[in-house]
Formats: C-alpha cells, structure tokens, sequence
C-alpha cells in the first residue's frame, strides 16, 4: 500500500489513507498479492500470469506494478473483458498490449504473443493457449458460479497451461448455490484439486464465507 494507489482512470469515489486514493477494491487485491507472494518461495519464477474472470483488472493492476517485467493474460467474458482492456491500457500506456481479437490458429498470433505485456482473451479461447505457459493461474471469485462440469472444465485448462511445479490460486464461496441451475451446490469439496499440493487452504482474512487456496502442480507425467 505504500507504493501503489488506486488509480483515478474510472473516476472511483475519492476515499483517502493518509492522503493516497483506496478503495475496497485495491485492499483486496492488496491482499490477494500478500496471500499468493508470501506463500511462493522464489518470486522471481512468476514471469506469466493468466487470470480466468479477471473483470476489469483490479489484481492485473497490483501484480503489474509490484512485479515489473512480468506478463499477464486475462480471460474474461465481454464487456468486462473490453472494460479492463480499456483501463489496464490506460493505466500502463507503456507496456505492449495484445487486445481482444478473433483468430483461428496460434500461429497466427504467436510472435505478438510472445512479446505483449498484457493479453486479453474470451473463454473460449483459453484453449489456443499452448500447454505450459504458465506460472501463476488465478480465480477469484467466478469458479462457485459455475456448474460442475464447467468447473471440471477449467482445472483441466489449468493443469494443461501451468508449468511444472505451477501455480494456481483460487478465491471462492465456501458453499454455493446456482439458484437457476436446479439448486445445485458448489462446496469447497467439490473442487478437482487432486493433482495439486496444497499450498495453504483457509477462510479468506476478510470475506470469511470465501475460502482462498494457493495449489502447486503436481510433477507432469
């Protein structure tokens, strides 16, 4: 909190701490940051980041401007993905921007790929990714959202993209109903973590009906 601020692009409500803009937003990515770098031994192995619901950016602007040099993909569905298009362009004009575009082949986007800063893809791209791109993946918030297949889904994507010995974050309810999808719940049990040491898992420091999780991926066959 000391060396970062929440920024004024989005005219936020102007709530000050010892005269730096916050927000409840910026407090919890501050927290996010803490929870996942503490627990990681050589900061220096996170080099990409791929956010999956990463909505308008407010963990992408935190982990940008604590770990200069890294690069950070966001997947996320329209028009959140175009707000934080939008706003992280705004808020580091200076990085390489790979924005929302349609394509059929990775080849076609490979060389921008590689030298773009931030990245922004929709879901159904996630698959064009190629495995093992991965350092750091992260959830917040959207996984107790979906049925369980989808969440199935997903973790196969995560354990495709993430390196050897990766890492995977998650934030979520505790327990979930989907009221529109026949009552189902989503619990903390309910996770397919079974190829992944657990790092921590506990109730999350502020919203305690969140759990939150730091996984490592287990060794690749």
């Amino acid at each position: 909190m000391e060396k970062i601020e929440e920024p004024k692009i989005g005219n936020p409500p102007r709530i000050y701490l010892r005269n730096k803009l916050i927000s409840q937003d910026l407090a919890n990515s501050v927290i996010e940051f803490r929870s996942i770098m503490q627990a990681i031994p050589d900061k220096k192995y996170i080099k990409t980041i791929c956010e999956l619901g990463g909505g308008y950016g407010r963990d992408a602007f935190v982990f940008l401007s604590m770990l200069p040099g890294i690069k950070y993909i966001n997947i996320d569905i329209p028009p959140a993905l175009y707000v934080a298009e939008r706003y992280l362009s705004d808020i580091f004009p200076e990085k390489k921007i790979f924005k929302f575009r349609k394509f059929d082949n990775f080849c076609e986007i490979k060389e921008e790929f590689e030298k773009a800063d931030i990245l922004f893809f929709i879901p159904s791209q996630i698959e064009s990714i190629p495995d093992e791109k991965i350092d750091l993946l992260i959830n917040i918030s959207s996984l107790h959202e979906m049925r369980p297949e989808q969440v199935q889904y997903y973790f196969k994507q995560f354990e495709r993209l993430a390196r050897v010995n990766g890492y995977l974050y998650i934030k979520e309810w505790k327990d979930m109903e989907l009221p529109f999808e026949g009552g189902i719940h989503i619990k903390m049990s309910d996770y397919p973590v079974k190829n992944w040491t657990k790092i921590f898992w506990k109730t999350a420091e502020v919203q305690i009906q969140f759990f939150d999780a730091l996984l490592k991926l287990n060794n690749k066959n």
